[in-house]
């Protein structure tokens, strides 16, 4: 059976974005990973593997996960090894 890009055998893809800028009271560079599924426990875990993966530190907020610090290859990395396709 042949996969098509960004499917994998026995798993879902799930659409993201990962938007960079600076975000919050003291405008620290950071990135923001928005449309994911909007549940909590799911969000709060998949923070926690960014959070280890990336040695950073980061929260949820609104509904999508916020990361301090320039990330973009090694969040595409990880985002991608866990079934995402990463728009942005």
């Amino acid at each position: 059976m042949q996969q098509s890009h960004g499917e994998r055998a026995g798993a879902e893809t799930h659409r993201c974005e990962a938007a960079h800028g600076k975000k919050g009271p003291r405008r620290e560079d950071g990135h923001v990973i928005d449309g994911l599924p909007r549940n909590e426990s799911f969000l709060k875990e998949l923070a926690q593997d960014l959070k280890r993966s990336c040695g950073t530190g980061g929260t949820v907020i609104d509904g999508a996960i916020e990361l301090h610090g320039d990330l973009r290859e090694r969040l595409r990395d990880v985002l991608d090894q866990k079934g995402f396709t990463v728009k942005g």
